[in-house]
């Protein structure tokens, strides 16, 4: 979804703002989604959360990420709090409403190695 689009959806919640959206990858948040998401989210100040039908997660965390059971058509609402907030929400929309896809098994297994390495 373009970021325009995704902007229009934004709206403040308690303590920050949210945006609500649809998941359109075809698998669902497993591993290889789930580490982008975290490594996109990783890149803001600003808290983040993930909120599904099977709990909340930090944006951050690949493995929290992964316990969300998130599939393809599922609801999930993003929430961020911090001076960064509004682009955090329209970046991690933007990939969740049009995922990137890895090019290769190489860069999907870089991504999965730099993560480790910064748990």
């Amino acid at each position: 979804m373009e970021k325009e689009a995704l902007k229009k959806l934004i709206r403040p919640d308690l303590n920050g703002m949210m945006l609500e959206l649809n998941l359109a990858l075809p698998r669902g948040l497993h591993a290889r989604p789930s580490a982008r998401l975290a490594k996109i989210a990783q890149n803001f100040s600003a808290q983040i959360f993930l909120r599904g039908k099977n709990g909340e997660a930090d944006a951050k965390s690949m493995l929290e990420i992964l316990s969300l059971s998130a599939q393809q058509k599922d609801r999930l609402s993003i929430h961020a709090q911090g001076p960064d907030a509004m682009q955090a929400l329209l970046e991690l929309g933007a990939f969740l409403t049009e995922p990137q896809i890895f090019a290769d098994e190489a860069s999907a297994q870089a991504l999965l190695t730099d993560l480790a390495g910064n748990a």
